[in-house]
């Protein structure tokens, strides 16, 4: 089966999507509402509201929004990461689905600060989440039961914002790329992620720089070849390769360990004919060698001008053309 890519690659909008807006509005209402949570926290210890205010449902329903947006970045961040490159690009040939098309595209242009923003956006939502609640409380409940409702609120992100998110999106990488990457590119490309992004990188700088990193605040690994090796290895051992597969990519996989003197033939032993010698004889030396292909010589063995292919006699004599000689048939 062959496969056709697409002509014209994925290039994201550069226009300010409604998703970037809601972000920025999203960061605005969280500023507020820790901004308001600071100043109107009681001072002497004691719960000083009585019931629910307007101000405590916002916090709440921020509380919320704040949950869910860290699961939804660690969800999306965790595919991105585990999620075969090989099988995306095999998807977006296959041209059945518009979404793997745009996840090659961000693949290809920019994974590794996707991974990146998604990564960063995770922690300020969960501090926000620990601002709002632990607020809840104090104004609520009174000092008394923070250090109970602190604990719930951490065990609560942990599980509902990292753990059930990466756990399902490291077993199913590929549905998860592919349900998250048409709100990831619009999100990455928006403006106040950008700014967000840029200033991340700009003050991290001087730790990355003392640390010895190159610019990329992270960075999506390839295999190892040891790595490699080891994958071949276990197919193996469960029968998806049998041993002569096993060897063939466990040789493809070393061969940037060979040198020519491994793999080249000596002069001695190379199989070479004249190129005057008539077909009939030259296909004879090929059948008695067991060779597909021989060296061609001409007058000297040091003069080699070519290669004759036993696919060439072979054609040649089908059509009955038995006349010529290994000149008449010699490739560069």
């Amino acid at each position: 089966m062959s496969f056709t890519r697409p002509s014209t690659p994925y290039r994201a909008p550069n226009h300010p999507s409604l998703l970037g807006r809601a972000v920025t509005i999203i960061l605005l209402l969280g500023a507020v509402g820790m901004g308001a949570a600071v100043a109107s926290a009681p001072a002497g210890g004691g719960s000083t509201i009585t019931g629910w205010t307007p101000l405590l449902m916002v916090e709440a329903l921020l509380t919320v929004v704040c949950m869910i947006g860290s699961a939804a970045f660690s969800y999306a961040e965790a595919g991105l990461v585990a999620v075969s490159k090989p099988l995306v690009r095999r998807m977006a040939d296959l041209g059945d689905d518009p979404r793997a098309r745009k996840l090659e595209g961000l693949v290809e242009s920019g994974l590794e600060d996707a991974v990146a923003m998604l990564a960063i956006m995770v922690t300020p939502l969960n501090l926000a989440t620990a601002t709002f609640v632990g607020h809840l409380t104090v104004s609520l409940l009174g000092q008394a039961y923070y250090v109970h409702t602190a604990a719930g609120s951490l065990v609560a992100v942990l599980l509902f914002c990292e753990i059930v998110p990466k756990t399902y999106a490291s077993h199913y990488p590929d549905r998860t790329a592919l349900s998250t990457v048409r709100w990831v590119v619009p999100l990455i490309r928006s403006l106040p992620v950008r700014v967000l992004f840029a200033g991340v990188k700009a003050g991290s700088w001087p730790v990355r720089r003392l640390l010895g990193f190159d610019d990329d605040i992270y960075r999506v690994r390839g295999f190892s070849e040891e790595e490699l090796q080891s994958l071949v290895d276990m197919a193996e051992e469960h029968d998806v390769l049998d041993q002569a597969e096993a060897q063939m990519f466990g040789s493809i996989v070393s061969i940037g360990e060979r040198t020519v003197r491994e793999i080249m033939v000596p002069r001695v032993d190379m199989v070479m004919v004249d190129a005057e010698t008539p077909l009939a004889e030259a296909a004879h030396l090929i059948g008695r060698e067991g060779k597909s292909r021989i060296a061609v010589y001409q007058g000297v063995a040091d003069e080699i001008i070519g290669i004759l292919y036993a696919t060439d006699v072979l054609r040649c004599f089908h059509a009955g053309d038995d006349s010529k000689t290994a000149a008449d048939l010699v490739r560069d």
